[in-house]
């Protein structure tokens, strides 16, 4: 199995000029094509704040952009304006419908008591995954009574979770 790269780091790499004090940027590559669309609006957005402020006050700037309890949370460093705030708030409503694994239609959703936004597929693959991550650490559990040396198996959950997705749709 290769390493996945989450897609988040390319678009933070493709994005830095307007991530220079994000200290998180944490999503799902469902919400990526979501998250471009609005670091594109957001960029155009300070631009016209610039020229209607006519002075070099500086303009909001991102900080935190992540998933929490089933939704993108955008923050930025300083009260925004009202079309800064209704950008954010499109962005965070159209992810509510977004599935953060793969971009599809998806709904508020529970695996374990981790709080998502999923596909049917999605939320399967990753119920599929949390039972075999389980399974192994209690193998590996009953190994290290066994031998204190023996080690637990490191994996790649996001190449991990495409497999098992794929063997889903597979069935």
């Amino acid at each position: 199995m290769e390493y996945k790269e989450p897609k988040c780091l390319a678009l933070r790499e493709k994005y830095k000029h307007l991530l220079t004090k994000c200290f998180d940027f944490s999503i799902g590559d469902g919400w990526c094509k979501l998250m471009e669309e609005f670091l594109i609006a957001f960029e155009k957005e300070t631009k016209a704040i610039k020229e209607r402020q006519r002075s070099p006050k500086p303009t909001p700037e991102i900080v935190q952009v992540k998933q929490k309890l089933g939704g993108l949370r955008i923050y930025l460093d300083k009260t925004v304006d009202s079309n800064l705030e209704d950008l954010i708030q499109k962005a965070e409503r159209k992810a509510t419908k977004r599935c953060e694994d793969c971009g599809g239609c998806g709904k508020k959703t529970n695996v374990g008591a981790y709080v998502l936004v999923a596909c049917d597929t999605c939320k399967k693959a990753r119920e599929v995954y949390r039972e075999r991550r389980d399974e192994e650490f209690k193998q590996f559990q009953e190994a290290k009574k066994k031998d204190e040396n023996a080690k637990y198996r490191a994996s790649d959950p996001l190449a991990e979770l495409e497999e098992i997705r794929k063997e889903i749709e597979n069935e």
